[in-house]
């Protein structure tokens, strides 16, 4: 969902949202919120309250290792239960980076959105394109069956009951409803099309129409269960909407994938509980996803020790005592947002060895508008450098190494599993084979020799001269 996408932003906006603009109305809202550049990267920073890079999102990545404490684990601190409903997309190829392992007590939605048309004739768990009708769905152990309808009714169906089911009860919860709209393909629900010209535009307004009806749901869930006025709510979209949905993103430049402002630069709103004194209105000051997890580890009074991001509940208080870069990465981009928030370097390297670089100014710290200044190689070597520095200590793997008792160099790793297991081009995995004596003669290795062993992702050995993976 781009920034232009509701009248929250932008007065003019096509779709009208009611259900979500009135939300907003009672909401601090801020202007200037800047997430990852793609769906599952922005999702491992909500729910860590780190940089994606630090756990080798960029933007793709097999999982988060069961050593970080997560914001469900943080909450539970603090008695809470937590819930998560809808996408995943943090890591669907090991049972250890699931919504169970990773601290939620119930899950029902799907892992990835290849997964939503379910198995194939044989029964076979496959990847295939996504859907919106009669969805597969899975819970927190593991059933995985087919529904019928559409998945974003049957998603707010479930969030719904959990409100519902959570109405006069003492224990505090947290759900992470994580909406498949408006993602592709575009597959609204007939009743919310307008008009018999059904482009690709207006398919696009009409899931976003579905989505405020969703919200609408949910609201009136929390008003007839008395929970309206102790529940919290924030609403924000995981990056900006993709280039061909335009004018979503306006007035900024890229969309969805890029670290251009359109794909970065998008809504939030937070509906504060009475007690917190912040009326609603608007708040300028530059935040990220990682601001969240700290933000309700602060509600909670819960110390997040392990974090990139900082309290919006002090940042709504005090909004101009704080200043502080923001870093994006992908496998072809990096921005940097300087610490006042007024300039953003943004550079694009390509296959071919062209390089693109760029410096926008943004106009004042309330505004939206910005120009793009002339770059020197000095002020580019300033941002590089800012960028090296911040990558250098992100990109350290925080494990531990024990080494086995006969001393002979061998141990064992732990902590942060996923950031050793092969992924993509980014991540290599070396073994040098050496026979009994060390030499450089090939020398059989007798019975089974374990070279690497990570539980539930990789098994690699020598068995009688052969290499088995």
């Amino acid at each position: 969902m781009g920034i232009n996408d509701s009248a929250i932003y932008n007065p003019d906006a096509v779709a009208s949202l009611p259900a979500i603009e009135s939300l907003a109305n009672e909401s601090t809202v801020f202007t200037r919120f800047y997430t990852e550049s793609t769906c599952s990267s922005s999702r491992a920073a909500l729910i860590t309250g780190q940089y994606a890079a630090r756990n080798a999102f960029v933007p793709v990545a097999r999982g988060i290792s069961g050593d970080i404490e997560t914001l469900p684990k943080l909450l539970s601190k603090a008695g809470y239960i937590s819930h998560h409903v809808g996408k995943w997309h943090i890591g669907e190829i090991s049972p250890y980076a699931e919504p169970k392992a990773l601290g939620f007590d119930s899950s029902f939605g799907f892992l990835g959105q290849w997964f939503l048309k379910g198995p194939d004739k044989r029964g076979n768990k496959v990847l295939r394109s996504p859907t919106y009708n009669n969805p597969w769905l899975t819970d927190e152990n593991g059933n995985w069956r087919q529904y019928n309808g559409h998945l974003t009714e049957i998603l707010v169906n479930h969030t719904v009951q959990l409100i519902r089911d959570s109405g006069g009860k003492s224990q505090p919860w947290f759900i992470y409803h994580a909406f498949f709209a408006p993602h592709t393909p575009l597959q609204p629900s007939r009743k919310y099309l307008e008009g018999n010209d059904h482009t690709p535009q207006e398919k696009y307004r009409a899931l976003l129409r579905q989505m405020d009806g969703a919200v609408e749901s949910m609201v009136n869930a929390l008003k007839e269960s008395g929970q309206y006025k102790n529940t919290l709510v924030i609403f924000l979209s995981d990056n900006g909407a993709k280039i061909n949905h335009l004018p979503s993103n306006f007035p900024f430049e890229g969309g969805k994938g890029e670290y251009e402002e359109g794909g970065i630069h998008t809504p939030l709103f937070v509906r504060w509980p009475v007690g917190y004194g912040l009326p609603a209105g608007t708040n300028s000051s530059p935040v990220a996803l990682m601001d969240i997890l700290p933000t309700l580890a602060d509600i909670a009074h819960l110390e997040a020790s392990d974090t990139d991001g900082a309290s919006l509940l002090k940042i709504a208080l005090a909004p101009h005592s704080r200043s502080r870069p923001l870093y994006g990465l992908s496998n072809d981009q990096l921005s940097v947002l300087s610490g006042d928030g007024r300039y953003r370097y943004f550079r694009r390297w390509f296959f071919n060895d062209l390089i693109q670089s760029k410096l926008l100014h943004f106009e004042s710290d309330e505004s939206m508008q910005y120009r793009v200044e002339p770059l020197d190689k000095e002020t580019e070597w300033f941002y590089l450098q800012r960028f090296s520095d911040w990558h250098q200590q992100i990109r350290q793997v925080p494990v531990v190494f024990s080494p086995t008792k006969n001393g002979n160099g061998q141990g064992i790793l732990t902590g942060r599993d996923f950031l050793r297991s092969p992924v993509n081009p980014v991540f290599t995995i070396g073994v040098g084979l050496y026979g009994a004596d060390r030499s450089e003669r090939s020398v059989p290795v007798i019975g089974s020799q374990t070279l690497i062993f990570q539980r539930g992702l990789l098994d690699v050995r020598v068995e009688s001269g052969n290499l088995h993976v």
